[in-house]
C-alpha cells in the first residue's frame, strides 16, 4: 500500500511539474526609463511674448485659410477694378460743370451695372430721374452694356422706358478716389467710391 501511496505521490508531482513546464512563463519586461525633464524659468513677458506669436499664428493660419477658399472659386471671374459703389459728385456738359443740382449712385458688380440718378429739372416740383440696370462687359477699353430695366423722366414728368437688350457703349475712366463715366468727347458723369 505504501509503494501505492508513493507512486501517485510521484506521479501526481510528476504531473504538476509537466503541467507548470508546458505553461508559458511571464516574460519580464525591462523597465522603460523617462529622459529628465529640465527645469525651465519663464518669466511672465516670456509667457506673454509666446502666446502674442501663437495668436499671430493663428490669425496668419486663419487669413490664409480664408483667401485659399476665396481663390479657389470654380469659375468665378477675377474681380474687376471698376467694380464699386459710387455716389455722384457732379455731371460735366460740354466741358461745363453742369449747374443744375444733381445726386446719385452707381453699383458695379461682377456682370452688372445699377444706376440711381436724380437732377433739378425747368419745374421744382418735376425733378428729372434716371433709374437702369445694365449687363456689362469689357471689351478693351470700353465698357459694352446691355440695357436690361431703364427708365427716365423727362421736363413734362412724362417717363420713358429703354428698350430691353438695348446696346451701348461707354468709355469709363478710372480716376483718383472713382470713376468717370464718358457720355461724349467733353460730357461725363464723375462718381467718388464710397465702398
Amino acid at each position: 500500500m505504501q509503494t501505492i501511496r508513493a507512486t501517485m505521490s510521484l506521479l501526481l508531482l510528476s504531473a504538476a511539474v509537466f503541467v507548470r513546464w508546458q505553461d508559458p512563463q511571464p516574460v519580464k519586461q525591462p523597465p522603460v526609463v523617462k529622459p529628465p525633464v529640465e527645469a525651465t524659468v519663464s518669466t511672465d513677458s516670456e509667457l506673454k511674448q509666446e502666446q502674442k506669436q501663437k495668436q499671430k499664428q493663428e490669425q496668419e493660419t486663419a487669413s490664409t485659410a480664408a483667401t485659399k477658399s476665396e481663390g479657389q472659386i470654380i469659375g468665378k471671374p477675377k474681380r474687376d477694378v471698376i467694380e464699386g459703389v459710387y455716389r455722384l459728385r457732379y455731371r460735366v456738359t460740354n466741358g461745363l460743370p453742369d449747374q443744375k443740382k444733381s445726386c446719385g449712385y452707381m453699383a458695379i458688380t461682377g456682370r452688372y451695372l445699377f444706376l440711381s440718378l436724380a437732377s433739378q429739372g425747368r419745374s421744382p416740383t418735376l425733378p428729372l430721374l434716371h433709374s437702369g440696370v445694365r449687363e456689362w462687359r469689357k471689351v478693351g477699353n470700353e465698357i459694352h452694356m446691355t440695357a436690361k430695366l431703364d427708365y427716365a423722366t423727362d421736363d413734362a414728368g412724362g417717363i420713358h422706358q429703354t428698350p430691353d437688350g438695348r446696346q451701348e457703349v461707354r468709355r469709363i475712366e478710372i480716376i483718383r478716389g472713382g470713376l468717370r463715366v464718358m457720355q461724349g468727347m467733353h460730357s461725363w458723369l464723375e462718381f467718388e467710391r464710397v465702398e
